[in-house]
């Protein structure tokens, strides 16, 4: 929800998206299921995935940044986050909309909720999109450039211009600066390849060096470990490569495909291995000092080793009610709570009961407002040095993290809080992972990883059948790339329908954007939604085939919005139940890519 649009479904009544499962592929599952778990044990992971194909229900919200409303033709809030001014229309069919004006991309936090709890009708999908109101800075330009980005990158698409900023938005837009990477992709693992020769020179120095005999000979089991760690860092360097265009290359071809599978699971468990090497190592070091050696400097780098060595780590994703994906986190060693996973929005915002221990001493912003359509309005303060806790040691950099928490809120002119507000998406806070979103920012928690966790966020949403959810992993890619889109969320995409010619789009490749938006000219809506049974295709603006869809009935449909020289279109859940997709820090002026994997 990242100032986003989100729309909550009921559980009854709607179409739930089926996973076709390739034969053969339970050896892939099952070696997954071993590496996942592992991964998990230790605090660090990969990630594969199984084919998924066909749609469910899903989705979220956005959030923009805007402080007035203004009128515009009518459109489902619960799916694009775009900047813009904004303004209620009237209900349709019992399902609040939102018209939403789609600017130039500016320097804006944008951050849209759709919550609301299910009900048996229309008005259970209700969407919601949040604006924070920023001070005025100079439009940004849209980066364009398509040179940088993970190892695994094989292309990517040249941004088109954004639609032009229509005469009803109003100025001024608030700041948002993308969370670009100080470091590039590996520079992390290069550094604790640095921090244990450094360890290893220290122990020396410290035993043998000074001719302690027995320290010595104490230090040569943390020795070799420390070795094992660095070799095992390499092997996955070196043999990353090949498995991942071992899997690639064997897509489609059943048997060979979940060998591929396997290959690929014990290439990306090697960094894990690393960190159980340096964990023994670290837990040994004490026993040297026992015989009087200054383990300190040693104990200090290998510190620094652990922390850059992190290279993969996973967490569990929940849908809840088919279309929200969540995941569990502890703010600033509160409780753990579940909170929306939205690639269309950026930052954490969150009531304060659930925000654990602030200091008031830490707070950067106050009386700051938003708003989620349908009538929930709010003002948050922002604190910088905080944490996000995922489990299993998986905890953002406080020095680089900020919250924001809600300090009072109405809904429908009365009093309210988020978490009640977003009870009926099972949530309590929004989890906005996007780059080029438009807020609320002012950081990106997971971009405040520790190692190259901060690289990215490998989003698998459906990997379990039946709807039992799948995981995100931290981290570099940890799958191929078949196509890298420029920018994340908002990128160029190319739409056929009903098996037409491909017409170019701006969108939202939006995880929070529940069934999506399309803009009138793409799709000539049925009163305000896209036709029941209408075929969708979206495409790479190479051409490259990402996924396809059918829409069903009104409400559980894309929702129709302006022309697409004035709106987005959302791609609402649909980018993300049917595959993988990584959402990639590392490149493209902090803009990101939104990469679509193979599975």
């Amino acid at each position: 929800m990242a100032q986003r649009t989100r729309k909550v479904g009921d559980s009854t009544g709607r179409r739930r998206g089926g996973r076709r499962i390739q034969p053969f592929a339970w050896l892939g599952a099952s070696a997954m299921t071993l590496g996942l778990g592992a991964a998990m044990a230790s605090g660090t992971a990969i990630a594969h995935a199984d084919d998924a194909s066909n749609s469910g229900a899903s989705g979220i919200g956005h959030s923009r940044s805007a402080d007035t409303d203004s009128a515009s033709s009518p459109r489902s809030a619960r799916a694009a986050k775009r900047p813009a001014a904004a303004t209620a229309a009237a209900p349709v069919a019992g399902k609040r909309t939102l018209s939403l004006r789609t600017p130039q991309l500016r320097s804006t936090s944008d951050n849209g909720s759709d919550t609301g709890a299910p009900t048996a009708t229309a008005a259970s999908a209700r969407q919601s999109v949040a604006r924070t109101v920023a001070v005025s800075v100079p439009t940004a330009a849209v980066s364009t450039a398509s040179s940088a980005g993970s190892a695994s990158v094989t292309q990517h698409s040249t941004a088109a211009a954004l639609p032009p900023l229509p005469p009803d938005a109003t100025p001024p837009f608030g700041p948002y600066a993308p969370s670009t990477p100080t470091v590039p992709p590996y520079a992390h693992v290069q550094q604790a390849y640095s921090d244990i020769a450094t360890a290893q020179s220290a122990l020396n120095a410290a035993t043998w060096g000074t001719g302690n005999i027995l320290g010595g000979l104490a230090a040569v089991a943390p020795q070799v470990l420390l070795s094992a760690a660095s070799f095992e860092l390499s092997a996955w360097e070196g043999s990353n490569p090949g498995a991942q265009g071992f899997f690639a290359n064997t897509a489609g071809i059943p048997i060979i495909h979940q060998i591929a599978q396997v290959t690929l699971v014990g290439t990306m468990l090697l960094p894990a291995t690393s960190q159980f090497s340096l964990n023994v190592a670290n837990f040994l070091l004490p026993v040297v000092g026992l015989f009087g050696a200054s383990i300190a400097p040693a104990q200090t780098a290998l510190s620094g080793a652990q922390s850059n060595g992190q290279v993969y780590a996973v967490v569990p994703v929940r849908m809840y009610n088919t279309t929200e994906p969540l995941v569990n986190v502890a703010v600033n060693g509160g409780s753990s709570v579940p909170v929306l996973v939205d690639t269309g929005s950026s930052g954490l915002v969150i009531d304060a009961k659930n925000a654990g221990n602030l200091d008031p001493n830490n707070k950067i912003a106050t009386n700051q407002s938003g708003a989620y359509s349908g009538g929930f309005k709010y003002t948050y303060d922002t604190y910088k040095n905080t944490t996000v806790d995922f489990g299993n040691g998986v905890v953002s950099d406080p020095d680089t993290t900020t919250v924001n928490v809600v300090t009072s809120a109405t809904y429908g002119g009365n009093p309210s809080t988020l978490e009640e507000y977003l009870r009926g998406a099972g949530a309590v806070g929004v989890l906005g992972i996007g780059a080029n979103t438009y807020g609320p920012g002012p950081s990106i928690p997971t971009t405040s990883l520790p190692g190259e966790l901060s690289d990215g966020v490998l989003l698998y949403q459906n990997f379990w059948p039946f709807g039992l959810g799948g995981f995100m992993v931290f981290g570099p890619n940890a799958l191929p790339a078949r196509a890298t889109l420029t920018g994340t969320p908002i990128t160029p995409l190319q739409v056929s329908i009903n098996g037409g010619t491909k017409k170019d789009v701006m969108a939202l490749v939006d995880s929070g954007g529940v069934y999506g938006t399309m803009p009138s000219d793409i799709v000539t809506p049925d009163g305000s939604y896209v036709p029941a049974g209408t075929n969708i295709a979206v495409y790479a603006p190479d051409g490259t085939f990402l996924y396809s869809f059918t829409t069903g009935s009104a409400p559980y449909a894309p929702s129709s919005v302006g022309p697409s020289t004035t709106d987005y279109m959302n791609t609402g859940y649909y980018a993300y139940q049917q595959g993988p997709v990584y959402i990639d820090y590392t490149g493209n002026n902090g803009s990101g890519y939104t990469v679509f994997d193979y599975s």
